[in-house]
């Protein structure tokens, strides 16, 4: 979808050959970045409520990867049929749960992605104190890759079913007492949330399962899925279950990858799945930042060689992508905000403007340093669905950007310690996929820009993975936010 502008809603014919694949069956639709993934999805799911039933109207849920984004989704939806609420739900996997299992007292709303690294610090501070063993000293990431990524992502509720996973892809193995001290952590992480109001990403899938097994008919006639990649194990058993009545239509990124855990799509009984792979080519933005995003993926193995060739950047001219190197993190800034400055005075709306980090700290960061320098900021969170402001540049931390799309795209922090992390920053199992899994960050934050890309690093810790002959690169004056002209930047020689 969009985070500044909303998609075309006049549909190519490759396009159009999918929003009418049968109403009945298993499909995966995989699509290369700007191909209009979203844009199809809302068209099929708009085609699949007007096919007749002999019960009656279809039921159709639209799923998308955030509440923000079914936002976004349900308002096309209402711009393009506005008739169509009433057969046509469109939502998130957590405020789905959370809308099915309301009684009069409804469940509490999930945590927040910092909200949960706090309460996980603090868990293991508390678990600490009383048990000594030594996989307790592991860094606070190993907890809270092992809590997303195995715990919460296979919806386990129970310390023997945690025992009983066999944790294949980790780097560290766990026996059965290391696994009770880390269950332990997260006992008190859930009791620490439920203590604040508050549970835990994913934690009322499972509850949502079991009462979806007791009904005696599947609530919808169709689903259909947006970033179908990004969702967990347990999130993809909703879907199947969701859609036991009917068809499933999933779509997914074309150069990104199911979750590891998620590949065996027969455990979830998924395995008939008609896999489509199609919309080949970027569609959304100008061909030379897709040629340099395409780049650092096959340079890195970001995805399989037959996916990468079916992507063809010659969509729209365009400017390379820019590079401002500059002395520091202070010049990085200084350099961002005179290029905004810039943008101001040339009369160019702020809200086409969008700066992405790794990181929200770094985001707080950007967000003090506009304050100071008189620009309004709006953070987009995945979680929030307010009205975006007109006047103001969007801080977007990159595990939201899946989905969203800006004219001008402001990428802070593009060195070493951001892509790759650092090792020490990593878990265990991270370690081996560091520089694949950056490749993949950069790709992405790339492809959300529709017009014009700028990226911002430090000159002693630039980012390898940059293919630097595909960005015009430029050094930061020595203070960037003194004027908006010397922002701009003087090119490297």
């Amino acid at each position: 979808m969009s985070g500044a502008r909303n998609p075309p809603s006049v549909l190519t014919a490759a396009q159009a050959t999918l929003v009418h694949l049968p109403t009945e069956g298993q499909f995966l639709v995989r699509g290369a970045a700007g191909a209009g993934k979203s844009t199809v999805a809302l068209a099929r799911a708009l085609h699949v409520a007007r096919q007749p039933l002999l019960h009656g109207a279809a039921r159709v849920l639209l799923l998308a990867r955030s509440p923000s984004l079914a936002a976004e989704l349900a308002a096309r939806r209402d711009e393009l049929a506005p008739h169509a609420a009433a057969r046509i739900d469109v939502d998130s996997a957590a405020s789905w749960c959370h809308r099915f299992l309301a009684t009069p007292a409804a469940p509490a709303p999930p945590l927040r992605r910092g909200e949960f690294e706090l309460l996980v610090g603090l868990a293991v501070q508390l678990v600490r104190r009383r048990n000594k063993r030594l996989v307790l000293r592991q860094p606070l990431s190993f907890f809270t890759s092992e809590f997303h990524s195995m715990v919460l992502s296979l919806g386990l509720e129970r310390i023997e079913e945690y025992l009983a996973v066999e944790r294949e892809g980790r780097a560290r193995p766990l026996d059965d007492e290391s696994r009770k001290a880390v269950f332990a952590v997260f006992a008190e992480v859930r009791r620490l949330a439920a203590r604040f109001g508050r549970t835990l990403p994913m934690a009322l899938v499972p509850a949502a399962l079991r009462r979806l097994a007791s009904t005696r008919a599947p609530p919808y006639d169709h689903v259909v899925v947006d970033d179908a990649h990004l969702l967990a194990p347990i999130e993809l058993k909703l879907v199947r279950a969701l859609s036991s009545g009917g068809s499933l239509t999933l779509f997914s990124a074309l150069e990104q990858r199911f979750d590891p855990l998620a590949a065996k799509l027969t455990e979830l009984g998924l395995g008939r799945l008609d896999r489509t792979e199609v919309l080949p080519r970027s569609l959304r933005g100008p061909k030379a930042i897709y040629r340099a995003a395409l780049a650092i993926l096959k340079r890195r193995g970001g995805a399989s060689s037959s996916d990468l060739k079916a992507i063809v950047p010659d969509a729209i001219d365009g400017p390379r992508p820019r590079l401002i190197v500059a002395a520091d993190w202070q010049g990085e800034l200084d350099a961002l905000v005179g290029q905004l400055q810039l943008l101001q005075r040339e009369g160019r709306p702020l809200c086409d403007a969008a700066v992405l980090a790794a990181s929200e700290g770094d985001l707080e960061l950007v967000a003090t340093a506009l304050a100071a320098a008189g620009l309004p900021a709006q953070h987009v969170r995945d979680d929030e669905t307010a009205p975006l402001r007109p006047d103001a540049v969007r801080l977007v931390p990159l595990h939201a950007a899946p989905g969203r799309e800006f004219p001008l795209l402001f990428l802070l922090d593009c060195n070493l310690g951001a892509y790759p992390r650092q090792k020490q920053d990593l878990a265990p199992h991270e370690r081996p996929l560091a520089v694949e899994n950056a490749a993949r960050l950069l790709h992405l934050a790339l492809t959300r820009a529709t017009e014009e890309a700028l990226l911002f690093a430090s000159e002693p810790t630039l980012s390898p993975l940059l293919p630097k002959k595909l960005i015009a690169i430029e050094r930061a004056p020595e203070s960037a936010a003194a004027s908006g002209e010397s922002a701009a930047g003087a090119p490297i020689g």
